[in-house]
């Protein structure tokens, strides 16, 4: 997958979770389950196709976090956004981090 691809992605999964953010203040629940059983997923297989620094996900990572103090109704702090990557048998959303994940997630599809 070539880098101007995967800028090209991330850019409509910027545009998407805005767009949801806009259903998330009258349908909090709806916009919750869309991001976690199908634009989630969108971020992760870019993060396994291609390789490149995480920064690159600082972008999709701020619309994540409006998307959840929209969702929530109250700011998101670095602590309470750990707190939401976890999975819900945790306690948290499910809601996982691109920046802290990218890595992990290349290295995943290496291994599989």
């Amino acid at each position: 997958m070539d880098f101007a691809i995967l800028v090209e992605q991330l850019d409509k999964l910027i545009e998407q979770l805005n767009t949801l953010n806009d259903i998330a203040q009258e349908e909090p629940q709806c916009a919750y389950a869309t991001l976690v059983f199908s634009l989630q997923h969108k971020y992760t297989f870019l993060q396994r196709a291609i390789k490149v620094d995480p920064d690159i996900y600082k972008p999709l990572e701020e619309a994540l976090r409006t998307l959840l103090s929209t969702i929530v109704g109250w700011p998101i702090s670095d602590k309470l956004r750990s707190l939401m990557a976890l999975p819900a048998r945790m306690g948290g959303l499910g809601v996982k981090n691109p920046c802290e994940t990218a890595e992990r997630e290349n290295r995943a599809s290496k291994t599989i």
